[in-house]
């Protein structure tokens, strides 16, 4: 290798620890999307819990990332509860639902085929009636809201 090559070959390796350290600081969840599941149909009660809580989780999740609404209705939470169960497991995708959702397989419900003790709570907003609760698929590797 020629000397003169070496001030160049120093350049580009500096350059690229420059780029390496500026990408490990860039937050996980920046430029990204994460869709929050919601277990009850548009407009109601739960989804409009779920559209403030997006507000704020937008605002305080590092890299804030954009998040969506998705409503998933029907079979008393089965559905929703069996998209979280195969959900992506990037932390991408959470789900929003009644606790009692979670009963369903220890119940016997027809279809209720997921295993409660996969998911991860996260929290839940405090509404007085209802309980909400907020869960994230094990696989996900996130177990509290901070995360």
């Amino acid at each position: 290798m020629k000397t003169t090559n070496l001030p160049v070959l120093f350049l580009f390796a500096l350059l690229t620890a420059q780029a390496n350290a500026d990408a490990a600081e860039t937050p996980y969840f920046q430029g990204k999307t994460i869709i929050l599941q919601v277990g009850a149909p548009a407009g109601g009660r739960q989804d409009r819990i779920a559209r403030t809580l997006t507000k704020y989780l937008a605002k305080y999740t590092p890299g804030n990332p954009t998040f969506l609404i998705q409503n998933k209705t029907g079979g008393q939470g089965i559905p929703a509860m069996l998209a979280l169960s195969k959900g992506p497991t990037d932390g991408s995708f959470m789900s929003m639902v009644i606790s009692s959702y979670l009963e369903a397989p220890y119940f016997g419900a027809p279809g209720a085929t997921y295993d409660p003790r996969t998911f991860v709570y996260v929290g839940a907003p405090s509404t007085g009636k209802q309980r909400n609760v907020l869960l994230m698929h094990r696989r996900a590797g996130i177990k509290t809201v901070d995360e």
